[in-house]
C-alpha cells in the first residue's frame, strides 16, 4: 500500500485532471492549507460527504484509505463523469461566493462589490448556457460546406432562371408597363402575405375562443355540481365527490400525464434528431436498413438460444415474477380503462347538465300562469299517453341496440373469417386495401375539386393580366421600337466586348505562363542558393574542426610527443617510398628481357602444340 503522502498526491493528481489549477506538490504545501483547498474543491464538484464533516476532514488530512478511495472512484468512475466534473469545476470556480463576515457587508463599497459580483455571475450563467446551446447545435463543418455548395448551386440556377425570365418579359413588355406590372405583383404579394397573417391570427383567435368556451363549460359544470351537492344538504356526498375528483386528478398528474409527456418527449427527441441530421441519401437508407436487419437477426438468434438453453421445468422465481408482472400490467390496463370510462361518463354528465340547464332556462322563459282544474287533468292525460309511447319506443331502442351489438360481433367474426380466407388464398389485406383505396379516391376527389377551383381562380387572374398586357402593349409600341434600336446597339457593343475580352484573356494567359516560368526559375535558384549555403556552412565547420586539430597538434604539452610520433611515421614512409622506387627501377629494367622470354615461351608452346597435332594425325592414319 501507498503511504498517506503518496495517496494525497494521487488524489491531488486526479483533481488536477479535472481542474489544472489544482496542480501542486502536497509535500511543499502546509497540511491545513491543503485540507482546506481539497475540501473547497470537493464542495465545488458537489461531492456528498458520507460521514461527519469533522471526521471526514481529519481523515482527509491523515490520508486514510476509507476517505480517499471513494473520492477517487467518484471522480474517475467513467469518462462521462470526468467530463461532467470538469464542467462543474469550471462553472463552480466562477460561481463560488467569497466567504466574508456579516459585519463587513455594512460597508457600502463591499456591498457594491458584492452586488457587482452577483450581476457578473448571472451574466456568466447566461453566457455559459448560450455557449453550451451553440456547441450542442453546431454541426460538422464538412456537412455545412456541402450544404453551402448545394445552396450556392441552387442560387446560381435561380439567378439564371430569373435573368432568363426577365429577358423574356422585357422582350414582350417594357418601360412603364413593366414597372406597373411589377408594382401590381408586389402589391399582390403583400396582400397575400397580409391575408396569410390574418388567417393565422384568425386561427389563433378561434383556438383561444375554443379554449375559453371549454374553460367556461368546465367551470359552469363544476358550479352546477357544487350547487347540486350543496342543495342536497349532505356534506358527506360533497366530501366523497371531492375525494373521487382528487384521486382521479392524482392519477392523471402522477401516472397518466407523465407517461403521455414521456412519450411525446421521446417522439420530439426523435424528430429533433432527424431534423438535426443531414439529408440522407438512398445509400444511407439502405445502410440503415441493413443494420436493422442485422440487429433483427441477432435478436432472433439470441431468442432461439435462450429458448434452447432454458430449463424445461422452469424457474419458479422467474415464473412468479412474470406472473406478478402480467398481473400488474392487467391491473394498470384495467385502471386505464376505468379512468377512460370515468372521463367519458363525466363528459356525458356535463353534456346532460348543460342540456338540462338550457331546457330549464327555456321552461322559465315560456312559463306562464299556473295550471288549474281541467288543465291539470288534460296535462296529466297527455303526459300519461306520451309515457306509454316513450316506454314502447325505449323498448324498441333497446332491442335495436342489442341487435346492433350482435351485428357488430357478427361483423367482427365475418371480418376475421374473411382475413383467414384471404390469407389462405394468398391475398391477405385485400379488404383493408380496398377500404384504403376508397378513402384515397374520396380524398383525391376532394383535392381535384379544390384544384379545379384554384385553376379557375388562376385562369381568371391570368385573363385579367393578359387583358392589361394587351392594353399596355398598344401604349408601349413606340417605346418598344426605341428599345429594339437600343438592343441592336447593345448587341454590337456586346460583340465588341466579347472580342476584347478574348484578347484580354489571351494576354492574361501569356502573362500567367511567363509568371509561372519565372516562379519556377526563382524556386530553382532559391534551392541552389540554399544548397550552396548549406555547403558553405559545412565547409566552414570542417575548417574549424581542422583548425582545432592543428592547434591541438602545435600547442600544448603533448605536441612534442605527437611531432616525434608523426616524424617517425613520415621517416618510415620515406624509407618505404625509397625501397619501392628501387624495386620499381629493377622491375622496369627487367621488363624487356622478361618480355622476350615470354615471347619465346609462347613460340615454344605453339611448336609443341603443332607436334602433338601431327603425332595424333599419324596415329590415326
Amino acid at each position: 500500500e501507498k503511504e498517506a503522502v503518496d495517496l494525497l498526491q494521487t488524489l491531488n493528481d486526479v483533481f488536477t485532471m479535472i481542474n489544472p489549477n489544482q496542480q501542486m506538490d502536497v509535500r511543499d504545501e502546509p497540511g491545513e492549507q491543503m485540507t482546506a483547498r481539497m475540501m473547497e474543491f470537493l464542495r465545488i464538484i458537489k461531492y456528498k460527504i458520507p460521514c461527519d464533516p469533522l471526521t471526514f476532514r481529519q481523515g482527509l488530512a491523515d490520508g486514510e484509505t476509507d476517505i480517499i478511495y471513494p473520492i477517487i472512484k467518484y471522480c474517475v468512475s467513467s469518462p462521462s463523469q470526468l467530463e461532467a466534473l470538469k464542467k462543474r469545476a469550471f462553472v463552480g470556480y466562477y460561481m463560488s461566493n467569497v466567504a466574508l463576515p456579516e459585519e463587513l457587508f455594512c460597508d457600502e463599497d463591499i456591498a457594491e462589490i458584492h452586488a457587482a459580483i452577483k450581476e457578473l455571475q448571472a451574466q456568466f450563467v447566461e453566457v455559459h448556457k448560450t455557449l453550451e446551446g451553440t456547441r450542442s447545435t453546431t454541426k460538422d463543418p464538412k456537412q455545412l460546406q456541402k450544404k453551402i455548395t448545394l445552396l450556392e448551386e441552387e442560387k446560381d440556377q435561380l439567378g439564371s432562371k430569373i435573368t432568363s425570365t426577365k429577358m423574356k418579359v422585357t422582350q414582350k413588355v417594357g418601360g412603364q408597363e413593366l414597372e406597373e406590372l411589377q408594382q401590381l405583383s408586389t402589391s399582390l404579394r403583400k396582400q397575400q402575405e397580409e391575408e396569410l397573417e390574418l388567417q393565422n391570427s384568425l386561427r389563433k383567435e378561434k383556438e383561444r375562443l375554443e379554449l375559453a368556451e371549454n374553460k367556461y363549460q368546465r367551470s359552469a359544470a363544476r358550479l352546477r355540481e357544487i350547487r347540486a351537492s350543496t342543495a342536497d344538504g349532505s356534506s358527506s356526498a360533497l366530501l366523497s365527490q371531492l375525494v373521487e375528483e382528487t384521486n382521479s386528478n392524482r392519477y392523471r398528474v402522477q401516472e397518466k400525464i407523465p407517461r403521455e409527456m414521456e412519450k411525446k418527449q421521446m417522439r420530439l427527441q426523435g424528430i429533433q434528431k432527424v431534423l438535426n441530421e443531414s439529408v440522407s441519401t438512398e445509400s444511407d437508407l439502405q445502410r440503415l436498413n441493413r443494420q436493422r436487419e442485422d440487429l433483427d437477426s441477432e435478436i432472433r438468434a439470441l431468442v432461439e438460444k435462450r429458448n434452447k438453453t432454458k430449463n424445461p421445468y422452469g424457474d419458479k422465481a422467474d415464473l412468479q415474477l412474470r406472473q406478478q408482472a402480467s398481473i400488474a400490467k392487467s391491473v394498470a390496463k384495467k385502471k386505464e380503462e376505468i379512468i377512460f370510462k370515468l372521463d367519458k361518463l363525466t363528459e356525458k354528465k356535463r353534456a346532460l347538465m348543460s342540456e338540462y340547464d338550457e331546457k330549464a332556462s327555456l321552461a322559465e322563459e315560456s312559463k306562464g300562469a299556473l295550471l288549474k282544474g281541467e288543465d291539470w287533468k288534460n296535462k296529466y292525460e297527455s303526459v300519461k299517453s306520451k309515457l306509454n309511447k316513450y316506454k314502447i319506443l325505449k323498448k324498441e331502442l333497446d332491442e335495436l341496440n342489442a341487435e346492433q351489438l350482435i351485428l357488430l360481433a357478427q361483423e367482427k367474426q365475418v371480418s376475421a373469417s374473411l382475413a383467414v380466407q384471404e390469407k389462405k388464398k394468398g391475398v391477405s389485406g385485400f379488404q383493408e386495401t380496398a377500404d384504403s383505396l376508397e378513402k384515397v379516391s374520396a380524398a383525391k376527389g376532394e383535392i381535384d375539386e379544390q384544384k379545379g377551383q384554384t385553376l379557375e381562380e388562376i385562369s381568371k387572374f391570368v385573363t385579367e393580366i393578359n387583358q392589361v398586357i394587351k392594353e399596355r402593349k398598344s401604349k408601349l409600341a413606340p417605346q418598344i421600337k426605341d428599345l429594339r434600336a437600343v438592343r441592336q446597339k447593345f448587341q454590337e457593343l456586346e460583340a465588341e466586348h466579347g472580342e476584347k475580352k478574348k484578347t484580354y484573356e489571351a494576354s492574361v494567359m501569356g502573362y500567367e505562363s511567363k509568371k509561372s516560368k519565372l516562379e519556377a526559375e526563382v524556386t530553382a535558384y532559391r534551392n541552389e542558393a540554399q544548397a550552396d549555403e548549406s555547403k558553405y556552412h559545412y565547409l566552414n565547420c570542417m575548417g574549424g574542426i581542422v583548425d582545432l586539430s592543428i592547434k591541438r597538434v602545435t600547442a600544448g604539452l603533448d605536441s612534442q610527443a605527437l611531432r616525434d610520433k608523426y616524424q617517425k611515421k613520415v621517416n618510415a614512409q620515406e624509407e618505404l617510398t625509397k625501397s619501392l622506387k628501387t624495386r620499381q627501377k629493377a622491375v622496369k629494367e627487367a621488363v624487356e628481357p622478361n618480355k622476350h622470354q615470354i615471347e619465346q615461351l609462347k613460340d615454344l608452346k605453339l611448336l609443341l602444340e603443332c607436334k602433338i597435332a601431327v603425332h595424333r594425325k599419324g596415329n590415326v592414319g
